[in-house]
Formats: C-alpha cells, structure tokens, sequence
C-alpha cells in the first residue's frame, strides 16, 4: 500500500525550483564580482555549472550578467573622468599642433614677402641709377656733324673712357661713299674710287690700313649701325678731310676736304686715302732719279778702298750695279705680309748658338767680306744673331714685346704699342724682312752698350766699304721714329752707303733728296 503523501510531488517540484533560484541568485552575484577585474568565486563557477544543467536558468543568468556588467561599466565615475580629461588632452594637443604649423607658415610666407622686397628694391635702385645716368648724358649730348648731316650723340659715345672725342666711322663712310662689310667681330670699309681699305677689330684696339696693321688710342665701339673710333685715328691716319672738335661747346665736324675751284653748286672733293700703305715690292728709285740728282757735287764712282785681306772675289757683291737694294722701307711705306725674296742665304758668322739666319744673295756675300777684313783687323768677337724676318715672325715678336711692357710696368695695350714703336719695327715695316739687314755685335744680346766698343767703332768707320750702312744713327732718331740702334746695319751697295757716309744723311734723308 503506498502512504504517499498527495502533495509531495509539488513540494519537491518547489523545492527544486527554490534551490534553482537559489543558484541563478549566486550565478548573478559571481557575474558582478566577475565584472569586476582580478574578482571571481566559486559561485560563478557553481551557476556557471547550474547554467549548463539548466538552459532556461541560463538564459537568465546571462541576462542579468549582461545589464550588470553595463551598468557597472556606464555608471563608474572614474572611467567616464578619465576619458574626458583623455580627450581634453588630445584636444589640447592638436590645437597646439595646430597653432605651431601655423606658425611655421607665417614665418615662410613672411620670409618670403621680405625676399622679394628687398629683391624689388634693389632692381628699382638700379634702374634708377641707370636712368638718372641715361638722363645726365642726355643733357650732356654732342653735336655731330657729317658733312651736311647733323646729329646729337649722348656722352657716352662721344667721349672715350679718358674723356677723348669718338666719332662714327660709319658716318664717315657713308659720307665719302665707301662701301662696307662686317659683323660683330670686324668691320672693314673701302674706298669707292681705289682700293685702299681699313678693317677694325671691334672692341678691340686692332686695326689694319691697307693691310698694315696698327693700334687705336683706344678700343672701337659697336652700337647697333655705327661704329665709333678714336678721333684721331681719322686725323693721324686719314686725308682728304677736315676735322673740327672743340669738346667746350661740345661740337665735332668732319667734312670732306673741297678742291680749289669747288663750288656749292659743282662741288669738288679731295681723294680719301690713309697714311699706311700696302706695297708688294720695294718703292725703287728710277736710274733717272739717280743720274740726275746724286747728292752732292760727285758725279763719279767712289774711290775703290784698299783693304788687308785679299777681297777681290767680293768685289762684284760688294758693290753691285744698278739701284735695286736703295729702297726704303718703314712705318709709311711698308711691304705686304706676302713679300718675301727669293733669293735668301745662310750667313756664314751667324752666331754659333743658334740655327742659321738668312741674307739675299749679294748681301750675304758683302757681309762675308766685311766679317773676312774685320777678324784681318784683330776684332773676332762680333757675330750675327739676326737677319731676314718674315711677316708672321715679325708680328710675333713685337706682339711679344708689347706684352712685356704691359707686364713689367702695368702699361694698357695702347701705351705698350707706342713704346715697343720705338724700338720694334711693326709687322710690314721692319726691314729685317727684305733680307737685307742684319744685326751684329759682341754682347749676350743687343744693347745700346755695343756703342762703347772698340768692334762698333770700326764698324761705324768702315762698314760703307762693304756697302753697308748704320741705319739708325743716334743723331737721326727725329727723323726714322726709332731708337738709336748701333747693332743694326743696312745693305743698300758701296755706292750709295759711302754717298750716305760722306754726306752724313740717313736713310729717308738720302733717298727724299734723290727724288727732290
């Protein structure tokens, strides 16, 4: 018989439910603890445990771990201060970023702004300057006048670096109808009714007559058409014009030169030429000119010298027939840089430390005589250390000249080139180029000292007899614009050396006084 009690089933069913709750309630204290960090007891464990048993009472005690957790979480003041004073700090720092870039712009952009304020001011200073200088020699300008044709030149053309009067060449050859050609480098211009013509270096001092090469006071301006050169090349070098210049009333005039008889009307002008010429053979004199006007009252042949070697092989080169070596060659009547003879040969005494130099035939041979005659007389000393030159050899040895005086004493090309003149022909007027003139003496090189020799002393006596002359005396200087020489001697044959002997004159002064 069963003595079940009726109500047991529902109370044990209770009582499960009651411990059920029990256990959910600890589930959910072990979640809170749980929520907190480092916390965690066995009743989490247990509910954890009950849960699993339980899907219903596992669903609940998630839940109410869940709202626990967040309500923790959502309401605990230290965490929500700490991330609002995060922020504020994250804040703080962006903005000083912020405030430091913009910092760092301003500077670059004030940089900047200075930069091209200073760069503008400086530009408008110097376009100032310059205009204030444009506008000083404006007021300031010349009066050109080219023939008819007149003009105003501002200072800076008109005037060289020295305060020196220019003047437009290109006017100057329009006006006398010349023709011209050029480019940036050189200009040349050419008379219309010859072939006379003059080509300058531009920017340069450098400019060739006929060919013959000389120096401007100072160097030649471009501007645009015009081509502006020292005054006074056209009145040192040129003919056939009249030249004005008083630079008080700041005025220049060229105009050509009128014949006698010109009229406004039928006007009639000089020829325009230069004073350098270009010659491709000597200047000869006629036989005419010689028979009827040698200098003095001898007519006949000097007396035959005597001498102490025996000469007579020589005879015929020492005094040759005919007027072919008495041609003059200088700085106005030079040769062209083509001209050389045909006839050059070695000198036999050339100085033993260097190559050979050269003589034309008859001259070497007479030289030959008067080195036989002068050892004959106790002088063994004396050799020849220059001869024939060429053009190219001369150029290149005055240049060098030029150059030395500009580096020993600090002369500009110009100054140099008028003190190498004196004592270093140009190329195309030094007569070391017709192979007829020969340097000789007893010194480590050529010097003025040579004079106080006993070997000059007797050449200075007797190198007529071999046909050679001094040619260029110590008392002649005014006359041949170069410097006493004592080495240098000239072949011009017996007759006419001892003619120039006897009667004293030099050179240009003989052969003026054969033409006269």
């Amino acid at each position: 018989m069963n003595n079940r009690n009726p109500n047991a089933p529902r109370q044990q069913q209770n009582g499960r439910a009651g411990t059920s709750a029990g256990r959910s309630g600890q589930a959910a204290r072990g979640s809170v603890r749980s929520a907190q960090p480092g916390i965690q007891s066995r009743g989490a464990t247990a509910g954890a445990g009950s849960a699993q048993r339980s899907p219903s009472s596992r669903t609940v005690s998630a839940g109410n771990n869940t709202q626990q957790s967040v309500r923790s979480r959502q309401y605990d003041p230290g965490l929500v201060n700490a991330e609002i004073r995060r922020k504020k700090e994250a804040g703080y720092r962006e903005a000083e970023q912020k405030r430091k870039n913009m910092r760092s712009v301003g500077v670059k952009i004030a940089m900047t702004l200075a930069f091209y304020v200073i760069l503008f001011g400086v530009f408008a200073l110097f376009f100032s300057i310059k205009l204030s200088h444009t506008n000083a020699a404006d007021d300031s300008s010349f009066r050109y006048t080219y023939g008819n044709a007149e003009e105003n030149v501002s200072a800076r053309f008109a005037l060289n670096s020295s305060g020196d009067p220019m003047v437009d060449f290109s006017k100057i050859a329009e006006m006398c109808s010349m023709k011209a050609a050029g480019d940036d480098k050189e200009m040349k211009f050419i008379a219309s009714d010859s072939e006379e013509n003059v080509r300058f270096v531009i920017g340069g001092v450098t400019v060739f007559i006929n060919g013959v090469q000389d120096a401007l006071s100072c160097p030649s301006v471009k501007n645009g058409a015009s081509l502006w050169v020292p005054l006074d090349f056209v009145t040192d070098c040129m003919s056939g014009l009249t030249v004005e210049s008083d630079l008080s009333s700041r005025r220049v005039s060229v105009k050509r030169t009128e014949n006698e008889g010109s009229t406004a009307s039928a006007p009639s002008f000089a020829p325009v030429s230069y004073s350098l010429k270009s010659f491709t053979a000597f200047d000869q004199i006629s036989e005419d000119d010689l028979q009827a006007n040698r200098p003095g009252s001898q007519t006949s042949e000097p007396e035959k010298p005597t001498f102490i070697s025996d000469l007579s092989a020589y005879e015929e080169y020492m005094n040759p027939s005919g007027n072919k070596y008495l041609s003059l060659v200088n700085y106005i009547t030079p040769l062209s840089s083509s001209y050389i003879p045909d006839d050059l040969t070695d000198v036999a005494d050339t100085r033993s430390d260097r190559a050979k130099v050269q003589l034309r035939k008859d001259a070497a041979k007479a030289l030959e005589a008067l080195f036989i005659e002068m050892r004959a007389n106790g002088i063994m000393d004396v050799s020849v250390t220059s001869a024939y030159r060429s053009y190219e050899y001369q150029k290149q040895l005055h240049n060098s000249y030029i150059q030395n005086e500009m580096a020993t004493y600090g002369l500009t090309w110009a100054e140099a080139k008028q003190k190498v003149i004196t004592y270093s022909s140009e190329p195309g007027t030094s007569e070391h180029q017709t192979g007829l003139c020969v340097d000789m003496h007893n010194l480590p090189s050529a010097d003025i000292s040579f004079a106080r020799t006993e070997a000059y002393r007797w050449l200075k006596e007797n190198a007529h007899k071999f046909g050679f002359i001094l040619r260029y005396p110590e008392e002649k200087v005014n006359v041949t614009q170069i410097s006493f020489e004592p080495w240098h001697y000239r072949y011009v044959g017996r007759y006419h050396a001892t003619k120039m002997y006897e009667s004293g004159m030099c050179l240009e002064e003989y052969v003026v006084t054969i033409k006269s």
